[in-house]
């Protein structure tokens, strides 16, 4: 069973299913099912994913993305409230690290203090976004 981070037990869970300025579906719990569809393309090309897949030891969690496919994912290493963010682009296989936790990656990325090459800064999406709309 997954032991849930501080953050997904005040954050992520209580949250509604949504998507938040159009693009980053948020309010799911992670599950490591999540990455079923990507671990035949790491198994056969291991030299395009530094990261093993949770459950693997250290292994990428998803805990948000983009409607274009990117992931937001923690990397599972030590304690689960020590988990920090990487952001990774599935179909270019190229990963963003950020020694910081899911909310504080969130806050950064909204206020701009935070950028990601994986995908675009929170003001290219706001400028014909709602700030959350719920999937009803």
């Amino acid at each position: 069973m997954l032991t849930q981070t501080l953050e997904v037990t005040r954050y992520v869970v209580p949250a509604p299913a949504g998507r938040f300025r159009r693009a980053h579906p948020c309010g799911q719990p992670p599950t490591a099912g999540r990455l079923d569809q990507e671990r035949g393309f790491r198994n056969s090309n291991p030299e395009k994913c530094p990261y093993p897949f949770y459950p693997e030891p250290g292994g990428l969690l998803p805990w948000a993305g983009t409607d274009n496919g990117d992931r937001v994912c923690w990397l599972t290493e030590g304690k689960p409230d020590e988990w920090t963010v990487v952001c990774w682009n599935p179909r270019g296989w190229y990963y963003d690290a950020h020694p910081v936790g899911a909310v504080e990656f969130l806050v950064g990325w909204l206020s701009g203090d935070i950028s990601t090459s994986v995908f675009p800064d929170a003001a290219e999406f706001a400028a014909d976004a709602e700030e959350f709309a719920t999937e009803d």
